[in-house]
């Protein structure tokens, strides 16, 4: 399984620092903040281990993903630039997935999942959580799943789950990617034993934050009057 991840140099990722990766991992931020570039990362090592191309360092363009030309997916388009990527595992496979995975994914595999929330119901979304808790847990926690997601229930369901008992929080990573100038900002949100946030970084659901205080303003106003 994967363990940790680096990568620098791509798209707009222009250095990740180490992240460690988790039986349940999750990317969350805006759009094109760079959550899908590290999959894409992971996808062109998958693609580049199977292929038979032995005059091509990396197999950028197949049948998992397709990146373009060199210039299209370094940072910057700054072809002086090297794409560097470091990851430490134990024995693992990648599948992609869109959504949800089957509970008969091989044992040591990293499964990628890109918006498993996509036209399902909140409870529906809730309940997909508690899936990828059992996914990632059973056979002693032999899959690691790498979820790309906006849905708060998915998250808000992990997060009842280690206040219950059944799951702990190691087993769980949460990285809120941050677009600047400079290129994205990864940021890891951490949780405590009882599942409750202890970062909360600038921008992190912060619509639902703000929508909650305004409310909250607009009832004092209310009784004021």
């Amino acid at each position: 399984m994967i363990t940790k991840l680096r990568i620098k140099n791509l798209k707009c990722l222009q250095d990740t620092g180490d992240l460690d990766i988790r039986p349940l991992t999750f990317l969350v931020g805006p759009n094109s903040s760079g959550k899908s570039t590290l999959l894409q990362m992971l996808l062109m090592l998958r693609q580049t281990v199977d292929s038979t191309d032995i005059d091509n360092p990396l197999a950028a363009n197949d049948g998992w993903v397709q990146m373009g030309a060199y210039p299209d997916f370094i940072f910057k388009g700054e072809t002086r630039r090297h794409l560097e990527v470091g990851i430490g595992f134990e024995m693992f496979r990648i599948a992609w997935g869109s959504p949800p995975p089957s509970l008969r994914i091989s044992l040591n595999s990293a499964i990628l999942i890109e918006q498993p929330e996509i036209h399902l119901h909140p409870g529906a979304q809730s309940i997909l959580g508690d899936l990828f808790i059992d996914a990632a847990t059973e056979q002693k926690g032999k899959r690691t799943f790498i979820i790309e997601t906006h849905s708060e229930h998915i998250l808000a369901r992990v997060r009842r789950r280690i206040a219950e008992k059944r799951l702990s929080k190691d087993q769980v990573a949460i990285y809120y990617f941050n677009p600047t100038s400079e290129g994205t900002q990864i940021q890891e949100v951490t949780l405590n034993e009882q599942g409750q946030y202890e970062s909360f970084p600038d921008g992190f659901f912060e619509e639902d934050v703000m929508e909650a205080f305004e409310h909250l303003k607009a009832l004092k106003l209310t009784v004021a009057q």
